[in-house]
């Protein structure tokens, strides 16, 4: 009998062992988020990632890559600007007006994110855009410019 009762101890210690370490896997790959605006852009990004490091691109420098990328793109286009930007570490994603994600990382990226938008031209009411420059490299991670009537 005492035998059987340490046994059914250990069998009940082992399991809820299991289940605590199950538990806290779970709650360890979920990862914490804080979510803000840039201008009509929704932005998802790691909570608690320091923010001293901006990396060698400044605002500047990466809105001259975004604007010349974008001539390129879409040469038809006149008077691209940025309209909102903002510097963010553990950038994860990039949402436009209508929350269709137009930007994504798993890693967590230093970068500048820039609303673009431009005049009213070639027969549409709306000229929008927006682009993700890592602040490390330089590169440009995503570029988007959408023309239309809605």
């Amino acid at each position: 009998m005492l035998i059987r009762t340490i046994t059914n101890k250990r069998v009940l210690w082992l399991v809820g062992a299991v289940l605590l370490l199950l538990a806290l896997a779970e709650t360890g790959s979920r990862q914490a988020t804080t979510n803000f605006h840039v201008g009509s852009l929704a932005i998802v990004t790691q909570a608690f990632v320091s923010d001293t490091n901006h990396g060698d691109i400044d605002q500047e420098t990466a809105t001259a890559k975004a604007l010349q990328k974008a001539k390129e793109l879409r040469p038809d286009v006149v008077g691209l600007h940025v309209t909102a930007a903002h510097h963010t570490s553990g950038l994860l994603e990039v949402q436009d007006s209508k929350g269709h994600v137009i930007y994504r990382s798993s890693n967590g990226t230093d970068a500048w994110v820039l609303e673009l938008s431009a005049p009213v031209q070639l027969g549409f009411n709306s000229v929008s855009g927006a682009a993700v420059v890592d602040t490390i490299t330089g590169k440009l991670d995503s570029l988007s410019v959408l023309l239309s009537n809605t």
